[in-house]
């Protein structure tokens, strides 16, 4: 009978033949083990910005462009947004103050606020700035922080503009006619159409340069949108593992490593039985 010393030098010298059979098993058991995945204690999830430039050609919108006049109306507005570090909000909220009077803009609205458990500060700004000025402003906003965003954009309003002057000029004379008409009026009833249309068309004209004086305030000052907001804290996207966690990857991984035992044991039990019945035979 043959020792098991060696059975076991015998296997140690055909340890190449042995690895192939039980690779071949596993292929024809089509055994598969569970993905054990190995974490770390905690991971980041690491965001990338690319810095936009400030382009000096604004983007353009209209479609009532009025290629024959010389003369332009262009609405101007644009957005700028700026990241600073940790902690120096509030001094580039001053400086941004004072660039704002220092370019005699005007704030319109302003909304500050903090997120998370770093209270991470965020602030939302509206104002307006004459156009001469605007350049200058956006230059000087965008010196306050790294530049995360900007945009700067042209509406061309010169066809409805001049459509509206044309209008008003029309519904002017039309007033003028009206009022003509009631002066020549002879019957009450004449009189009280004509004061009723009269009062109607001054309500149009009301409209029309009300509407007129709108376009023209928003082509003198332009819209800026300003965005100041903190860096985040560079542990802000960390996620911690848990210990149950932690417990539940030991556990499947000493799961996986049993059920591989198991299923290689009896192939490599019937594979020892059939070399000590060949080794018998020889």
């Amino acid at each position: 009978m043959v020792s098991i010393g060696k059975q076991f030098k015998v296997l140690k010298d055909n340890w190449l033949i042995v690895i192939a059979l039980i690779f071949v098993v596993l292929l024809l058991s089509n055994f598969r083990i569970d993905n054990i995945s190995t974490a770390g204690v905690f991971s980041t999830n690491d965001a990338s910005f690319k810095e936009m430039g400030a382009g000096t050609v604004p983007n353009y919108f209209g479609n009532d462009f009025a290629p024959d006049v010389e003369t332009r109306k262009i609405i101007y507005s644009a957005s700028v947004n700026v990241e600073v570090d940790k902690g120096d909000f509030l001094e580039v909220d001053d400086k941004f103050e004072g660039i704002v009077r220092s370019r005699e803009g005007i704030v319109l609205n302003k909304n500050l606020n903090s997120y998370g458990e770093s209270e991470r500060k965020i602030g939302y700004y509206s104002l307006r700035v004459d156009v001469r000025n605007l350049d200058a402003l956006l230059n000087d906003l965008k010196e306050l922080g790294e530049v995360k965003g900007f945009s700067k954009d042209a509406y061309d309003v010169t066809g409805s503009y001049l459509g509206l002057e044309e209008r008003l000029k029309i519904e002017s004379e039309k007033l003028v006619r009206l009022k003509s008409f009631l002066n020549e009026a002879t019957s009450i009833n004449d009189k009280i159409l004509l004061n009723e249309q009269i009062s109607e068309q001054e309500r149009t004209i009301e409209y029309l340069q009300e509407a007129l004086q709108s376009q023209d305030e928003q082509i003198e000052y332009a819209t800026v949108s300003f965005t100041l907001e903190e860096k985040e804290s560079e542990f802000a996207n960390i996620t911690f593992v848990t210990f149950g966690e932690l417990v539940k990857s030991f556990v499947d991984s000493i799961a996986g490593l049993l059920r591989l035992t198991f299923v290689l044991i009896p192939y490599v039990f019937i594979i020892f039985i059939i070399w000590i019945i060949f080794k018998k035979k020889k």
